[in-house]
């Protein structure tokens, strides 16, 4: 099974961290299993934000007039990325959080967000056209390696 370290049980994550290439642990208390990490693979992590203008409900002409004019409130410190999210977001379950999308690896978001969150640096703001409509991002931490992945084998005693 290869799963990401963010997503696996506390024991799972310790061990992908923690466990050493090659060696098996358990079994585990109230658990018959054991767990052998076969390998770790190193990701860089990126941590953004976004605020989806949903291009279904507004026409592409004003959704960058309307992106434009949240850039420019938000530069201006008239108001913050995390209410102008909440307010204009079509992406809910971010909007809540103030448009924040975590921590994840490139691959996991939509290429084109891929594509140009590579290309700025932490507190930047940019426009990205994707299918879903338009993207206003905000770059919210400087990536970071980590070893994101790792490669266990669960064998059920």
């Amino acid at each position: 099974t290869v799963a990401s370290t963010q997503q696996l049980k506390v024991k799972a994550d310790s061990l992908a961290y923690d466990g050493k290439t090659g060696k098996v642990y358990g079994p585990f208390k109230r658990e018959n299993i054991l767990v052998k990490i076969l390998m770790k693979a190193p990701n860089t992590f990126y941590h953004i934000k976004h605020i989806l203008i949903d291009t279904a409900v507004f026409d592409k002409k004003f959704a960058e007039s309307l992106g434009d004019s949240i850039i420019a409130k938000i530069k201006a410190g008239t108001t913050s990325f995390a209410a102008q999210a909440s307010i204009y977001s079509a992406d809910y379950s971010s909007a809540v959080k103030g448009g924040d999308l975590g921590w994840f690896i490139k691959g996991v978001m939509l290429p084109q967000l891929d594509k140009e969150m590579v290309k700025h640096k932490k507190g930047e703001m940019f426009k990205v056209w994707s299918d879903s409509g338009l993207h206003i991002v905000s770059i919210a931490d400087n990536p970071k390696e980590d070893t994101g992945f790792a490669l266990l084998l669960r064998v059920i005693l």
